[in-house]
């Protein structure tokens, strides 16, 4: 999926058929997929086989700030 609101995601996740092991995500824009909670929710009641979980953000910061 490309530019999908999480709300979208989980539609999305509810319609595959067979169990999930390993999930990865990339996400570029929004901080809509960064609620904990929400998450956790989705794992428990829709992948509850999954194994592996690679979540990558990321963000452009204006500040220049460097860490």
């Amino acid at each position: 999926m490309y530019e999908a609101w999480f709300d979208e995601f989980v539609i999305f996740m509810s319609k595959l058929s067979g169990p999930i092991d390993v999930l990865r995500i990339k996400y570029h824009t929004s901080s809509d997929y960064l609620d904990a909670n929400d998450w956790e929710h989705l794992i428990k009641l829709r992948l509850p086989y999954l194994r592996t979980f690679d979540y990558e953000y990321h963000v452009w910061i204006k500040h220049q700030w460097f860490f």
